[in-house]
C-alpha cells in the first residue's frame, strides 16, 4: 500500500507532515511524492490567506483526479475553518482539522486494517476546540532534511485584526521541556548537528525557553540550535541575556515584525510599538555581535498611509535584515482588518512591496559584500548537493554555495567566502594552517 502528503503552509504543518511520513513508515506504508498515483492521500492545509485555502483546494482535487478510489484525508487549518466546503469535494473521506491531528493515523490506520472503507458519508471530526486542548504527542526519529525541525508550541493567544490562525489552531499549548530534550537527543544519535525550535507562535512556550536552549547545547552532536520567529515584544533585554547563556544558539533572528510603525501595528492590534521593536533588537544585535535578522513584513495594511510605509522603510534602513518576508495585505474573511476602512488598493501594496524588496536588495547585497571582504572562514552545513555542487548555510543563515565538494550532506565545513551575487555567497573550502 502507497500513501502520498501534500503539505501547505508552515513549519509547523511541515512537522506534522513527516510525523505521518514517519508512522505510516511504520505501517508498512509505502510514502511517495506527491502527487504521484497513491492508496492514501494526506492533504495538511493551510487557510492563512484567501490563496491558501485556494491551493489546498486545488490539492485535494488533484488527490482525488490523481486516483478516484483513493482514501483522502484533508487536515490542517483549511479543515478546521471550513470543513463542509472541502467536503463538497468528490473522493474526500475524512475532514480532521487541528483538534485532534493524531486522528489522522487512527482512520488511516482502520482503513488500512478494513475497518472502514470508502463510502459516500465524510467523516468530519469536531471542529471545536476542549475547553483545555492538550498537546500532541508527536515525536521525530528523523526528518528528510540536513537539519531537524522540532515542534515545540501549537496554537496561539494573540488575535491580530489580520489573522485567523489563533481561531484555526486554538489556544497556545506546549511540550514538555523533558520530551523535547528526549527528542532532540534522539535526533542527535542519529548524526543531525542542527535542530529549528517552531510553533504556531514560540513566545508563547510555557516553559523557560532560554533554558531549553541552553540545554539542548548541553546534548553531545548539537552544534547549532535555531529559533522559529519571535514576536519583538518577546526579546526583551533580560531574556536576550538569558539566551546568551546558550551557546550553541545559532546568531541568527527570524522577528515576527509586521510594521516598523506604530500607528499600524496598533492597527494590527500588535503587542509593541515602534520604539519597543527598535530598542529590543538593538539590544539582541548588542548582545549577539554576529547576528543577522529575517523579518516578516505586511505592506499596505488598512489605513497605512505613505508616511506609514516610510516609518516600516526607515525602520528596515536602521536594522539592516538579511532578508525580508514581504506580504502585501490580503484580506482574510473573519479577521478584523477584513472589514476596516480605508483599505489600500492593489497597486498601491504592490508599489510598496517593490520599493521595500529594493531597499532590502541593497542592504542585503552590501551585507554579504562585507562577508567577503572580512576573509574569515565560516562555518557551513551543508543541505543540498548535485553535479559537483554543494550549497548550505552559515551559522548565521547566509546560504553558500561550493563546487567541487562531495559526500558533504549534513557535514559542518569550513567555508571561505570569496564572492556574492547579491542574493548569496560563494566560496571555497579553508585550507587550515
Amino acid at each position: 500500500m502507497t500513501a502520498s502528503i501534500c503539505n501547505l503552509g508552515c513549519k509547523v504543518n511541515y512537522y506534522e507532515s513527516e510525523f505521518y511520513a514517519q508512522e505510516l513508515a511504520k505501517l508498512g506504508v509505502k510514502v511517495v511524492p506527491f502527487p504521484e498515483n497513491a492508496d492514501i492521500y494526506i492533504i495538511n492545509s493551510c487557510t492563512v490567506t484567501a490563496e491558501s485555502d485556494r491551493k489546498g483546494l486545488q490539492m485535494i482535487r488533484r488527490a482525488s483526479a490523481k486516483n478516484p478510489n483513493a482514501f483522502i484525508v484533508v487536515t490542517g487549518c483549511l479543515a478546521q475553518m471550513d470543513p463542509q466546503r472541502v467536503s463538497t469535494i468528490p473522493g474526500v473521506d475524512c475532514i480532521i482539522g487541528n483538534t485532534n491531528k493524531l486522528e489522522v493515523l487512527r482512520r488511516i490506520t482502520a482503513y488500512i486494517n478494513g475497518e472502514i472503507g470508502k463510502s459516500e458519508s465524510v467523516y468530519i471530526q469536531a471542529p471545536s476546540f476542549p475547553p483545555a486542548p492538550c498537546y500532541e504527542p508527536m515525536e521525530l526519529l528523523s526528518t528528510h532534511h540536513a537539519r531537524a525541525t522540532v515542534k515545540i508550541e501549537d496554537g496561539c493567544n494573540s488575535h491580530c485584526a489580520y489573522c485567523i490562525i489563533s481561531t484555526a489552531r486554538g489556544p497556545a499549548r506546549s511540550k514538555a521541556p523533558d520530551d523535547v530534550l528526549r527528542e532532540v537527543r534522539n535526533l542527535a544519535a542519529v548524526g543531525y548537528k542542527e535542530v529549528i525550535l517552531t510553533g504556531i507562535e514560540l513566545a508563547s512556550y510555557e516553559g523557560d525557553l532560554p533554558f531549553l536552549v541552553k540545554e539542548m547545547g548541553n546534548i553531545p552532536g548539537i552544534e547549532r540550535i535555531r529559533l522559529g520567529s519571535l514576536d519583538p515584544a518577546y526579546l526583551t533585554p533580560a531574556r536576550i541575556d538569558k539566551l546568551r547563556e546558550a551557546t550553541k544558539l545559532a546568531p541568527h533572528f527570524h522577528i515576527s515584525l509586521q510594521s516598523g510603525c506604530t500607528a499600524t501595528l496598533n492597527r494590527m492590534r500588535r503587542k509593541y510599538n515602534r520604539e519597543m521593536a527598535l530598542k529590543n533588537l538593538r539590544h539582541l544585535r548588542e548582545a549577539f555581535p554576529e547576528a543577522q535578522f529575517f523579518a516578516d513584513i505586511i505592506v499596505g495594511f488598512p489605513g497605512e498611509t505613505e508616511e506609514d510605509f516610510l516609518e516600516t522603510v526607515d525602520f528596515i534602513q536602521q536594522i539592516r535584515f538579511l532578508h525580508l518576508h514581504i506580504f502585501p495585505y490580503s484580506k482574510r474573511a473573519g479577521t478584523e482588518a477584513a472589514t476596516m476602512e480605508h483599505q489600500v488598493s492593489k497597486e498601491i501594496k504592490s508599489q510598496r512591496g517593490r520599493t521595500l524588496a529594493a531597499v532590502q536588495q541593497a542592504i542585503k547585497r552590501e551585507i554579504l559584500e562585507n562577508v567577503v571582504k572580512n576573509g574569515t572562514p565560516l562555518p557551513v552545513l551543508f543541505e543540498t548537493e548535485e553535479n559537483g555542487v554543494a550549497i548550505g548555510h552559515t551559522h548565521h543563515f547566509m546560504e553558500i554555495e561550493v563546487q567541487g565538494l562531495s559526500d558533504v550532506r549534513g557535514k559542518i565545513l569550513s567555508i571561505l567566502p570569496v564572492s556574492t551575487n547579491g542574493d548569496r555567497l560563494f566560496g571555497v573550502l579553508a585550507v587550515n594552517k
